[in-house]
């Protein structure tokens, strides 16, 4: 099992990337954002269903990179 200390810092990482992109989409860059999403990803992000319904992600889901961007990781 996994320290907190590293669950944390983890978590953090996730968070950190998510926002990222999140920012990126909505100042109208999602090449940034996509790079930040998909570090999201490698650092375990698996909240789907907030992905799915996240309206800061608007401009990333228009580039066709963004789904299947999802798409390999939601597997």
């Amino acid at each position: 099992k996994e320290p907190q200390s590293i669950i944390n810092r983890k978590w953090l990482l996730i968070a950190s990337h998510y926002n990222l992109a999140c920012i990126a989409s909505l100042t109208n860059e999602p090449m940034r954002g996509l790079k930040h999403l998909k570090r999201a990803f490698e650092a375990g992000f698996k909240d789907w269903d907030h992905l799915d319904s996240d309206s800061d992600l608007e401009n990333l889901r228009k580039k066709p990179e963004f789904s299947s961007l999802v798409d390999h990781y939601r597997k």
